[in-house]
């Protein structure tokens, strides 16, 4: 695709990634996660502006990896010998005219954001963010002239000092060879196939997005293996369109064997591992596939203090068609770099962006999955709260004993028979003192009849069927709620009726009507005019009648009936309500925060908050997918 369209692509959908990110990015500090990846988005798809070229190189421990970095950087970066000696990344560049070899260390004791620092230091290292910026993120960043004592100090740390190391990446400037020019920079992985290797580290995954060449070094010992598939899974996730080189590094370890077997089982190995990259689907040409014996190119290379080969002897014969042959490599690896150099960058630019969109538009879908079920989750909750019924009755009524009549017959009966019996027979009482007496009896009568109804009627069954019915619906709140193990709130308190009201019976009769100015059957002696016991009797029947009522021989209403017990039964009706009101109101209260409670911890920002970002984030899909549309265009396409 001809450099103008491609770089015309880049520029359209960085213009459409700037746009939503400038849009998004303050509504997604809730989504933490989203904002990160749509910020990895926006640096993906910023790259292309950037000249450099990053050259990542990867490979087993003890494959050669560190011996190449070195022979690349023209200086010893590396540490190279039997233990495992890169313990975490080195990027490599050329020195700047002017300026002095330097190792920089950028360190941080924050490792919740281990991946963001190490993406902002390699941004700042290719020249897309200042070491300002850096400071602000609270990356420390030491410089020290680049010498072999400070190279064992700052990079060549001991295993298990690297383990609790601050120190995520190091910088290293250096007089550089035939690659690493023009912008390149090279990247010296730790070896993964090592005690200490942990591909699921987010650095892999973070330094894997950023290489736009890949050279993947093995040996004849240190072959691919399912640890090296596993990191070439974690670059195919990332960055699966990068080009890959390979170089086999072989030993001459069997001296007995042929030259002629030596070629062929080399050949063979180099093979084996350019269909295991190629199975795996990674853009790798054979052309670009190396087979050389670095070790002999180091020391084709090596001299003494004095500047003298120290293999002068063998150099010549053994060692320098060696380092003839690796000189060729470089070459040819700077030219794949160059002859596609701004061609490559902005196809991966754009196949980076896609890889890192793709991941967005997942997550996205993910996180609106989600919000849908809490969405629905939240609307069904309401459901059933609202179906809960709080504000209906209990439905509790009092209804007087069906013995009741007959308790309040023999309640009045026998007090009357009381009063009776405490009247002398002798005594004889004027009408003022007969109508007395059966006003005591009226009264005695209604205090006898008050305690009857305090003892008999079942108060507290009432009592017990209110605080059960509260109960059995405080019950159906836990049930709703015991799924999401939410504290319960405090005890429902028993509430107890009212004491009954005092009431009277004097109105129950005319007591003059009653008591007759003189006694029935007696003479006109006005001193024999005088109310017996007999008498007495009489008036207290007539009283008793009245208040339980008669069927013969004439029909007299229950003043009980039609006075004292709608009295009672309205006392009882009304303090019956005002306990359910009572409970009603505790029950709305727990209903309420139960609900407020569990909404809550649904979508703690609010419903409304939560749909309307929802939507956004449903047009924030929906946009993704069409710059990933605008990057699947091909040249047909565009034309």
């Amino acid at each position: 695709m001809p450099i103008q369209v491609l770089t015309n692509k880049c520029d359209n959908v960085k213009n459409a990634v700037v746009a939503i990110n400038d849009e998004y990015a303050t509504q997604l500090e809730t989504l933490p996660d989203i904002k990160k990846q749509l910020k990895k988005v926006l640096n993906r798809a910023s790259e292309y502006e950037n000249g450099s070229f990053i050259v990542l190189v990867v490979g087993p421990v003890k494959s050669g990896k560190s011996t190449l970095v070195n022979l690349i950087a023209d200086a010893y970066v590396s540490p190279t010998h039997f233990l495992e000696c890169t313990v975490r990344p080195s990027i490599i560049s050329k020195q700047k005219e002017g300026e002095e070899n330097l190792i920089t260390s950028f360190s941080s004791g924050d490792t919740m954001n281990k991946v963001e620092h190490i993406d902002s230091i390699i941004d700042c290292i290719r020249g897309l963010e200042s070491e300002a910026s850096l400071t602000g993120m609270n990356i420390n960043i030491d410089k020290v002239p680049l010498t072999e004592e400070n190279i064992k100090e700052k990079v060549e740390l001991g295993l298990q000092e690297s383990l609790t190391a601050e120190t995520l990446v190091t910088s290293i400037t250096t007089p550089g060879g035939q690659l690493l020019q023009d912008n390149v920079f090279v990247m010296d992985m730790p070896g993964f196939d090592g005690k200490y290797a942990n591909i699921d580290d987010p650095v892999y995954e973070t330094i894997a997005q950023r290489a736009d060449l890949i050279i993947f070094v093995q040996s004849s010992n240190s072959a691919i293996s399912k640890v090296s598939k596993d990191f070439l899974d974690v670059l195919k996730e990332n960055n699966k369109n990068v080009p890959v080189c390979l170089v086999h590094n072989f030993f001459e370890a069997a001296h007995w064997h042929s030259e002629e077997e030596k070629q062929k089982n080399n050949a063979e190995q180099k093979q084996f591992a350019i269909n295991e990259i190629k199975a795996l689907g990674f853009n790798i040409d054979e052309e670009h596939c190396f087979c050389i014996n670095l070790g002999k190119v180091k020391d084709a290379r090596a001299r003494n203090e004095q500047g003298e080969y120290l293999y002068a002897d063998v150099r010549e014969q053994i060692l320098q068609p060696e380092a003839d042959k690796y000189t060729e490599m470089e070459k040819e690896l700077y030219k794949r770099v160059v002859s596609h150099r701004d061609e490559m960058q902005l196809q991966n630019c754009l196949n980076r962006t896609k890889q890192q969109l793709e991941k967005l538009e997942k997550r996205l879908k993910e996180e609106l999955e989600e919000r849908q079920k809490k969405i629905d989750e939240y609307k069904r909750v309401e459901d059933d709260f609202k179906k809960m019924s709080i504000s209906e009755s209990f439905k509790v009524k009092f209804e007087l004993p069906e013995n009741i009549r007959s308790i309040v017959s023999d309640t009045i009966c026998n007090a009357v028979d009381t009063k009776i019996e405490g009247i002398h027979q002798d005594n004889r009482f004027t009408r003022s003192e007969a109508i007395t007496k059966v006003k005591e009896l009226i009264v005695y009568c209604g205090e006898e009849l008050y305690k009857m109804y305090a003892t008999k009627l079942a108060f507290g069954t009432v009592e017990n069927s209110l605080y059960n019915a509260c109960l059995e619906r405080k019950n159906s709140i836990l049930e709703l709620i015991a799924e999401y193990n939410l504290p319960f709130v405090s005890c429902m308190t028993k509430l107890k009726l009212s004491e009954l009201p005092k009431f009277s019976l004097e109105n129950c009769a005319d007591v003059t009507a009653v008591v007759p100015p003189i006694p029935i059957g007696t003479d006109d002696d006005w001193h024999l005019r005088r109310h017996k016991k007999g008498h007495i009797k009489v008036y207290f029947d007539t009283v008793k009648d009245r208040l339980i009522g008669t069927t013969s021989p004439t029909v007299v209403n229950s003043y009980i009936q039609e006075e004292i017990e709608p009295i009672i039964l309205k006392h009882l009706e009304d303090n019956i309500g005002e306990i359910e009101t009572s409970y009603l109101s505790r029950l709305h209260e727990i209903n309420d925060y139960y609900r407020t409670q569990l909404l809550k911890a649904l979508i703690p920002e609010g419903f409304e908050i939560f749909v309307q970002v929802t939507g956004k984030l449903n047009v924030l899909l929906e946009t993704m997918q069409k710059i990933i549309g605008t990057i699947n265009f091909n040249r047909r396409d565009e034309a």
